[in-house]
């Protein structure tokens, strides 16, 4: 007689993975916090050498090492006598006053952060500052989905802290993700204002919080100081539409206009007082261009996929951009559209893991193809989007900034970028609209097909996340490479004539301040190609018999140097060859 079978008491059956991963994801918002800030710091051991990623970076961290060390906030160039007329020395875009030229002296309150910082723990300190703005407009953007439907918090979270450029703005020493906190701060700050029934002392004291956001997010990023105005837009059609109480609106707008216009007339005279002079410098018109600067900028910050990837690279991205658009639009098509949905989306999953086997293609310029799942809340949001009281506020508002950027950036938009970074400020504004706008649109459609969307999403997010840190890595080795062979053929050349240290001779003008690592280590004479030969006369006439010259284009620049030999070449395999170059005669 066989024995009957006990069951297993429940407590004893083993949890499926799936009921774990429920679990898992149904945790407190702060303890999802937690993880999204050990998920970025472990970020920091992939991204590879601490180089700078562009020469906005390293003009940021040069400026900072100058105040940690008390050199104050001018660069005195050591080679002054032969350069007169300032065509050689390095911060080629620096902010130029009567006083002097400054590396980075346009928002003084990000380098007097970044000395802090820098004294502390070196430019992993700055790093971890990145990540520290990341995961805080991440919880903001969160907390402000929880106001709008407790559901999304998690998801904004997660989307904004990885799926979105502030994850790759986290690994870069730029003000975007700090910036981005203080402006989701405001907008939490002024969403609870705007809530009917909250007491007159919280409105007062949220108020004035918000206006130090506003403020906060104006000193460290110039495109912020749009966000008070913006904001006056979006409660002004708030009002419009009888969303928001018409004195609350116009009490809310003038006071983040004037926390704006306060905060940039305070940065200007700063600034000002620095570099000697009232204002610094109007931006360059011939670099902002017409209409078709316009349409330039459009281009390179919402569809641009690389600057010089791998032409498969590029089309794979694309094909992905236009496979999440096709998958949004028909999720509002009627009737069953299952397989066009689920099809579409599968090669947008696809292009996007293709991508990582195709590139490193470099960074990813364009918004659209840097933020698919941002891409894809944008079709599939759609009117639902001005729904409630808040919302349309937030929309109005993001609506105008990003106007108003594309109608003054320049036309190559923000230089080497990733995700066009004068949006940044943006995200934790407009993420947790959306996501709540769309999930009744996926929903609608059955679970079933609900879990294949939001599955394939997720596969397309993870990947771009990924395509961000490969990028930056390569990028990252690509710089290292050129710094190491910089320092190792300084070593060669040596020190000659009357200079103190070995010369670096480049036609790469931005280099120098590429460099922050060993910045101080040599003489920089950075140059317009055409100067070549000039300044190469001036050195010999300074008793230079040796130089290193570090150029993009070493055949062209060669020929430029008649009375100069290569005594030791370049290796190749790098963005920048590098040699070092000996006087024969009369240079």
């Amino acid at each position: 007689m066989t024995a009957p079978v006990t069951p297993l008491p429940p407590a004893a059956v083993p949890p499926s993975a799936t009921s774990i991963w429920r679990r898992a994801w149904r945790a407190p918002l702060w303890a999802h916090t937690v993880v999204l800030a050990v998920v970025l710091l472990l970020g920091l051991a992939v991204i590879g050498p601490r180089v700078a990623f562009s020469s906005d970076e390293g003009v940021a961290v040069l400026q900072a090492r100058m105040l940690r060390d008390g050199d104050g906030w001018l660069y005195r160039y050591p080679l002054a006598s032969i350069d007169r007329e300032g065509r050689a020395r390095p911060f080629v875009h620096g902010d130029v006053g009567t006083k002097g030229v400054a590396p980075y002296a346009k928002h003084p309150l990000y380098p007097l952060l970044l000395a802090g910082l820098d004294a502390v723990g070196g430019v992993t300190a700055m790093l971890v500052a990145g990540i520290l703005g990341t995961v805080v407009a991440a919880l903001m953007a969160a907390l402000l989905a929880r106001r709008l439907d407790p559901r999304f918090d998690r998801l904004t979270l997660w989307l904004v802290g990885v799926g979105s450029p502030l994850f790759f703005d986290a690994y870069v020493v730029l003000a975007h993700t700090l910036a981005a906190a203080a402006a989701s701060a405001a907008a939490l700050a002024i969403a609870v204002v705007l809530q009917r029934g909250t007491r007159r002392a919280t409105r007062v004291g949220c108020l004035v919080g918000a206006m130090a956001g506003l403020a906060v997010a104006t000193w460290l990023r110039t495109e912020a100081v749009f966000l008070g105005p913006a904001l006056a837009v979006g409660l002004a059609v708030g009002a419009l539409l009888g969303r928001v109480p018409w004195r609350r609106a116009l009490v809310v707008g003038a006071g983040a206009v004037a926390a704006c216009a306060a905060a940039y007339w305070v940065d200007h005279v700063a600034s000002g007082h620095i570099l000697g002079s009232a204002l610094p410098a109007a931006p360059d018109a011939s670099r902002v261009g017409g209409l078709a600067g316009r349409w330039d900028a459009f281009h390179t910050t919402v569809l641009l996929p690389s600057y010089l990837g791998p032409a498969r690279a590029d089309l794979a991205l694309e094909l992905g951009a236009i496979a999440v658009f096709l998958g949004a639009v028909a999720l509002h098509w009627r009737g069953q559209r299952r397989h066009f949905v689920v099809g579409t989306l599968a090669v947008a999953a696809v292009a996007y893991v293709a991508h990582l086997f195709l590139g490193p293609g470099g960074p990813v310029p364009g918004l659209a193809l840097a933020f698919p799942a941002g891409w894809f809340l944008v079709w599939v949001a759609g009117k639902r989007a001005v729904e409630g009281a808040v919302a349309p506020v937030l929309v109005a508002a993001s609506a105008a900034v990003f106007v108003a950027v594309l109608a003054t950036e320049y036309s190559i938009g923000g230089g080497v970028e990733w995700g066009g970074r004068y949006f940044s400020v943006l995200i934790p504004l407009i993420v947790p609209v959306l996501v709540v706008a769309a999930a009744p649109v996926v929903r609608r459609h059955g679970r079933d097909l609900q879990r294949v969307v939001v599955t394939l999403m997720a596969v397309v997010t993870i990947a771009s996340s990924a395509i961000a840190l490969q990028g930056l890595r390569h990028w990252h080795e690509d710089t290292a490479l050129v710094l190491d062979r910089i320092a190792a053929q300084a070593q060669v050349a040596g020190r000659s004539g009357r200079l103190a240290r070995p010369v670096v001779l480049t036609s790469n003008r931005l280099l120098p301040q590429i460099d922050y690592r060993d910045f101080g280590d040599y003489d920089w004479v950075a140059v317009e190609p055409d100067d070549v030969t000039t300044y190469a006369q001036r050195l010999a006439g300074l008793g230079v018999t040796r130089i290193v010259l570090a150029s993009t284009d070493q055949a062209a620049d060669l020929r430029r140097l008649p009375g100069w030999r290569v005594v030791r070449p370049s290796a190749g395999g790098s963005s920048v060859d590098v040699a070092v170059l000996e006087r024969t005669g009369s240079a």
